[in-house]
């Protein structure tokens, strides 16, 4: 059985998730690619050590396929895509 939730965030609950968004980004700025892949992968290895719930598994198998696409040299970009690069 499969239910959706919805809520509302108020404009202080959105300003603090927007500040969390930012932080990340700032701190991902300044991180190498190959020090956010692993990362990522790191996560996803240990992931399997907890319960998850479906919703945050669905989301966390996009994230396994997109470092695939990475690694895959056929697909893999020339030149990195982050942005101002």
């Amino acid at each position: 059985m499969t239910m959706q939730i919805a809520f509302e965030l108020d404009d202080n609950e959105l300003k603090h998730f927007e500040l969390i968004m930012r932080e990340a980004r700032k701190a991902a700025a300044n991180s190498p690619p190959e020090a956010i892949v692993a990362a990522a992968e790191h996560l996803l290895e240990h992931v399997g050590d907890t319960r998850v719930p479906a919703f945050i598994m669905a989301r966390l198998d996009k994230l396994a396929i997109m470092i695939k696409m990475l690694a895959d040299q056929e697909w893999r970009c020339r030149r990195p895509m982050r942005p101002g690069s």
